[in-house]
């Protein structure tokens, strides 16, 4: 199995190679300072975007509940939603 960091090192160079190179401004404060970067989209893919793209896919389309939280391993119910 895998690391976490590996998968996700796999997934932003999926994401590079299938083309998922749009740009995306990031604003965050720091300091009370506001200091914006552009990240090519690919580079902000994780296993946990994967994840939480999957159970936003599974709710429209219908599939139960509970199926979809056994297949993402969600065992509390305050972090499926």
């Amino acid at each position: 199995m895998k690391s976490n960091t590996q998968t996700n090192s796999l997934l932003k160079t999926t994401g590079e190679k299938v083309g998922i190179k749009q740009a995306v401004k990031i604003t965050e404060v720091v300091d009370g300072k506001k200091k914006s970067v552009v990240h090519r989209k690919y580079e902000l893919i994780t296993f946990h975007t994967i994840r939480r793209t999957f159970i936003t896919i599974a709710k429209k389309l219908g599939i139960r509940r509970d199926i979809a939280k056994a297949m993402t391993s969600h065992k509390d119910e305050r972090t499926y939603s």
